[in-house]
């Protein structure tokens, strides 16, 4: 199965089983935007990255129906507590490509991880430098 064939199958299992919809963007960041039932993928680039990230908004949306059985509420404002969903987000994806019977390749795969999990970490990291983010001792 090509990637393109995995792309369309991940978009039509969602669409069938969450009424989600994906939409694909030339000039678009990632996310997964919980109020309009969506996902948004940014189009271009190699497409296993295509199909990594979007196995990760997946992973949210499946994250986010987990939580909202346990009532969890997640804190956005604190850099760890995003950074513990993206995580999630990153293995509930991983676990549906699997469960799809997609066989991604797992190497690439944890690449596209710690490529973007650095990138959140780099993020924070400037913003606590810039004093956005104010450090609380316990």
């Amino acid at each position: 199965m090509t990637d393109d064939e995995k792309i369309d199958r991940v978009c039509s299992w969602i669409l069938w089983q969450y009424e989600t919809t994906v939409v694909f963007k030339s000039n678009a960041v990632n996310e997964y935007n919980e109020k309009e039932n969506q996902i948004i993928i940014y189009k271009r680039g190699k497409r296993d990255t295509v199909l990594h990230s979007l196995l990760h908004e997946v992973g949210h949306l499946l994250v986010r129906i987990d939580d909202n059985k346990r009532k969890r509420v997640w804190n956005y404002e604190k850099p760890g507590e995003v950074l513990r969903e993206e995580v999630l987000a990153w293995e509930k994806g991983y676990e549906f490509s699997t469960w799809l019977g997609l066989g991604i390749n797992l190497k690439r795969y944890d690449y596209h991880i710690k490529m973007f999990l650095s990138q959140y970490v780099r993020h924070f990291a400037r913003k606590l430098n810039s004093g956005k983010i104010t450090k609380k001792r316990s």
